[in-house]
């Protein structure tokens, strides 16, 4: 697989592509979490790889905000004490969101004395972006968080993770196949095919081009 683009910061970014495409492969290797690939990630002014160069900046120093699709969620504790748990990882960084907004912007207020087994799937989900937030990453990375969901559960969450932006400064990576799902959430769009790479400013430019096709 080949990648080469520039993703600006405060925007949303969808990584489409076709199963095996190499889509969560690159997230992974962008947040960190895969080596063995040559090349360079730079995100806003830092070099995170450089193989050239012999640079390798590990996973946690990279702060990537990854959201599952699954939620990835301790089950042991309660949705109000894994909102504690990733308040504590923020540590007050500049650019961590307030807690109690990100509550009300989730609409969490109902579950939070509940553990995750006794929410709903979308209720995870939403407590698990929420939670990413608070650790007040660099980036974020959504690697298809929707696709175990109903076409009606999707279409519930698809306005939390648009308010996710107001709460958030930086890039995000949005992984998915859904037509429906990059039409509703992208700025710019990344098509991986057949190994390669092809970056899109604007949601009507992708559709145009895959017209063309």
């Amino acid at each position: 697989m080949s990648v080469e683009a520039s993703v600006s910061t405060q925007s949303l970014c969808c990584v489409f592509g076709e199963s095996g495409s190499g889509k969560t492969s690159l997230a992974r290797v962008v947040a960190g979490l895969e080596g063995g690939w040559t090349g360079r990630v730079l995100s806003q002014g830092q070099t995170w790889q450089d193989s050239e160069k012999n640079i390798l900046v590990p996973a946690h120093e990279r702060r990537v905000g990854f959201v599952f699709q699954g939620a990835e969620l301790f089950t042991h504790l309660s949705i109000s004490k894994n909102l504690d748990f990733a308040e504590r990882c923020g540590g007050g960084r500049v650019g961590q969101p307030n807690r109690l907004d990100l509550v009300k912007t989730f609409e969490l207020e109902g579950v939070l004395r509940r553990f995750p087994h006794e929410i709903s799937g979308g209720e995870r989900q939403r407590a698990a972006i929420a939670q990413t937030l608070l650790a007040a990453p660099t980036m974020l990375v959504m690697d298809e968080p929707m696709a175990s969901m109903s076409r009606s559960m999707r279409e519930a969450l698809i306005p939390f993770i648009k308010r996710s932006r107001g709460n958030f400064s930086g890039p995000i990576l949005y992984i998915t196949h859904s037509e429906a799902e990059l039409e509703a959430l992208a700025d710019s769009v990344l098509l991986l095919s057949a190994g390669r790479s092809q970056l899109f400013d604007s949601v009507t430019q992708f559709f145009a081009h895959d017209r063309v096709k």
